[in-house]
């Protein structure tokens, strides 16, 4: 499951109407039909709006779709409160790993 597929599940359980939500989150009703890229600009208005939204989770498809989904919080690791600006750091540092390998595979190849 991609980013958009979990922005679309937290959508359909907190929003009754999705194209509403889409319109209010992404500035139009048909992000999740179409190829709609998210932007930073997005993230942070998601984080926003929706505090108790997990972002590492809406990232990375780890640990639990909001904060406090329990009154036990027991589950929950540092990584889990970590703010969408360093989430984003660490997609784009992930990234450029990726990046540096092929490019070092690359190098090997010449």
């Amino acid at each position: 499951m991609g980013i958009k597929q979990r922005i679309l599940l937290f959508a359909t359980s907190y929003e009754p109407n999705i194209a509403s939500f889409a319109m209010n989150m992404f500035g139009t009703a048909d992000f999740f039909t179409n190829d709609h890229k998210l932007t930073v600009d997005h993230v942070f208005k998601l984080a926003a709006t929706y505090p108790n939204l997990n972002m590492n989770w809406v990232f990375t498809g780890k640990g639990t779709m909001t904060y406090f989904p329990a009154n036990d919080d027991s589950s929950y690791s540092e990584k889990d409160f970590l703010t969408p600006q360093e989430i984003l750091i660490e997609a784009l540092e992930a990234e450029l790993k990726k990046k540096q390998a092929i490019i070092d595979e690359l190098k090997a190849k010449l």
